[in-house]
């Protein structure tokens, strides 16, 4: 059964207007008009081929404003912009509009026993979920409550309809739903979004309300696919086989958490980005050990010298915590925080201690939840200088009393270092590199032994 959107009582009287005048506005207008139009298209008691014709006519229109909002995020940094934000709301509802025009066409052409017209609606219908769906994950935001079961009455009717007979669609947004998207970065959400499309011939479907998604074989193309990749040996590769390794636990079962999570009390300070912890592990100041004397690294370190401070800590409300995590609510200006950044955070009276972001959650304001998992109890600057450029870079030592000693460094290092230096205040050590113990997508926390 679909879930309709409430229906309006009346046209607005200028609302074929509104609808011309929105085809001759420029996509920035467009992008804060047309989420409304078409929720009033929805709503709106208009015969059953004026609702398609004038959704129809829109079509261009909601390209171009889709198109538009996209740029408004690759431009900018969704958990610190507010423009950002902005975008993401509109996207949702501009996807979530379309898609309530289209459920309400399904129902009219179902109910008039127009099976021609209903299978066009609901084909349409099933982009215009995929689009929902990736609109809502890329914004780390909650799908709407309803999304499910109309996905499900979808598929029902694509069956009866003789629509998409092999119910690609269909496995494919199961198949996104089947995977915890906030813990993943933009560009592995796209990823995925693109995989699920390729991959759903592997996947099947088993009787059931709804029906069961059978991945056995999609598991088996993962774990190929994985040791390839890991063959390849490059960074790219690399990405790609950690984001099929993280499918293939989500499709084993999503993580159990360790331990137990108590209620939360009071608020915490937290700094995130690792120049702005480093920053704070410093004493608050660019001073910067001795790392060479060479032209080009006088200059490097000149230029870090330049960058201004960063934000100062911002206080964020406990939700739940447990001895190897937290999760936070609140605003955080200044502070990227995103899946895979790495913060330090205290309670009040206590040292500082690292972590990183296990998952967000955006709010339609600034308002942002995250899950820290707990990695270093204490943390020291140091700079690390790489042994055949001699160029050094930003790094922090993490010590935890259940992990060898680590050390974080942003980007796809590890496979490069060899041997190389660790450089602190009246510290300088030769370091080892062993493995990579942790990897996200902004930063390799790497073991390491100290040698002579």
């Amino acid at each position: 059964m679909l879930l309709l959107p409430a229906p309006l009582a009346a046209t607005p009287p200028d609302f074929a207007l509104q609808c011309d005048d929105a085809l001759r506005s420029p996509p920035a207008v467009l992008s804060r008009t047309l989420p409304g139009l078409l929720e009033t298209l929805a709503a709106a008691p208009l015969p059953p081929v004026e609702r398609l014709n004038r959704y129809a006519a829109l079509q261009d229109a909601c390209a171009q404003a889709a198109e538009w909002l996209q740029g408004e995020l690759r431009l900018r940094e969704l958990s610190t912009a507010p423009r950002a934000r902005e975008a993401a709301w509109l996207a949702r509802r501009l996807a979530q509009g379309r898609l309530a025009v289209l459920i309400r066409a399904a129902d009219e052409a179902l109910r008039a026993h127009d099976s021609t017209r209903a299978a066009h609606v609901v084909l349409a219908a099933q982009g215009a979920m995929q689009d929902v769906a990736l609109a809502h994950l890329t914004g780390y935001h909650p799908l709407p409550d309803d999304f499910w079961e109309n996905a499900h009455a979808m598929h029902r009717l694509a069956g009866e309809l003789d629509v998409d007979a092999d119910a690609l669609a269909y496995k494919a947004l199961r198949l996104i739903g089947m995977v915890d998207t906030q813990r993943l970065s933009p560009a592995q959400q796209h990823k995925l979004a693109a995989l699920a499309v390729q991959v759903s011939p592997l996947l099947g479907l088993l009787p059931g309300t709804p029906p069961l998604l059978d991945t056995a074989a999609l598991a088996d193309w993962l774990r190929e696919r994985s040791l390839s990749l890991a063959r390849e040996g490059t960074a790219d590769a690399h990405d790609d086989a950690e984001l099929y390794q993280t499918l293939l636990t989500d499709l084993r079962s999503r993580p159990m958490r360790r331990e137990v999570r108590e209620k939360g009390r009071g608020s915490v300070e937290l700094v995130a980005g690792l120049a702005a912890c480093w920053h704070l592990a410093n004493g608050g100041r660019w001073h910067f050990p001795e790392t060479g004397h060479d032209e080009e690294e006088l200059e490097h370190r000149a230029r870090l010298l330049q960058r201004p401070a960063p934000a100062s800590p911002v206080n964020l409300t406990v939700v739940d915590q447990s001895g190897s995590g937290l999760a936070l609510a609140g605003s955080a200006p200044g502070h990227a925080l995103r899946a895979g950044e790495f913060v330090l955070w205290r309670a009040r009276g206590q040292n500082w201690q690292g972590a990183l972001v296990r998952w967000v959650r955006y709010g339609d304001d600034m308002d942002t939840r995250v899950g820290l998992e707990i990695v270093a109890r204490r943390v020291e600057p140091l700079m690390m200088v790489e042994p055949k450029s001699g160029r050094s870079q930003l790094a922090l030592s993490l010590e935890h009393p259940l992990h060898p000693p680590q050390v974080l460094l942003a980007g796809r290092v590890f496979n490069r270092l060899a041997p190389c230096q660790l450089v602190g205040h009246g510290v300088r050590v030769r370091a080892y590199p062993l493995r990579v113990a942790r990897q996200t997508p902004l930063y390799q926390l790497i073991e390491h032994r100290a040698g002579a």
